[in-house]
């Protein structure tokens, strides 16, 4: 490690680094501090976020997503983090499961909480349930463009909603009710081979 820096300085400077567009630079920062203490939570925050966001590499930012909530599980940045990068990476079953422990320990704001358990069964098709959940976030906010966002949230899924009904409704086909067969005698169903 550079004797230079302590901890707090090689995360300044990663995040300065990520804010020039400077992501290799800033990767490369938090590698060597990760090599030295490997239990850094927020770097491993940090490289998650490059790993997504500019590499677009879901699994290794799942990697060190899931290590920075191993090393710091109390942080609320961290947690709400994860519960996106689990939707937008196709898990939304352990989004809902990681938000639903997260609104037990109220780590983080149940605003948010809520407007990601709504998205969770949005990506789902459960639309019922995903109005419930950005009716809820917006009960718990009194932000102006979080509750514009709730709401345009909501605007969708009723749409998404409608279009799914409208689907289901032209591919129903009509019923036809089947002619019943005429029964068989025990002969025939004994012997029906040889007839």
């Amino acid at each position: 490690m550079n004797i230079l820096y302590n901890n707090d300085e090689y995360i300044l400077k990663a995040i300065e680094k990520m804010g020039l567009w400077e992501y290799v630079k800033a990767k490369r920062i938090l590698e060597e501090l990760l090599t030295d203490e490997p239990g850094h939570g927020y770097a491993h925050y940090l490289m998650s976020v490059i790993y997504w966001y500019m590499m677009s590499d879901g699994e290794r930012a799942l990697y060190h997503g899931r290590l920075a909530l191993k090393y710091s599980p109390n942080n609320s940045e961290i947690q709400r983090y994860y519960v996106t990068l689990l939707n937008d990476n196709g898990q939304e079953t352990n989004a809902i499961s990681r938000n639903m422990q997260m609104l037990e320990s109220a780590a983080a704001g149940l605003e948010w909480l809520y407007f990601e358990m709504g998205r969770s069964f949005e990506l789902q098709l459960k639309f019922e349930k995903a109005k419930l959940y950005y009716k809820k976030a917006i009960l718990c906010t009194t932000d102006g463009s979080f509750i514009s966002e709730c709401e345009r949230a909501h605007r969708r899924v009723k749409k998404k909603q409608k279009m799914s009904r409208t689907k289901t409704k032209k591919k129903a086909a009509p019923v036809v009710q089947a002619k019943p067969k005429p029964k068989k005698s025990w002969l025939q169903k004994a012997f029906g081979w040889l007839l």
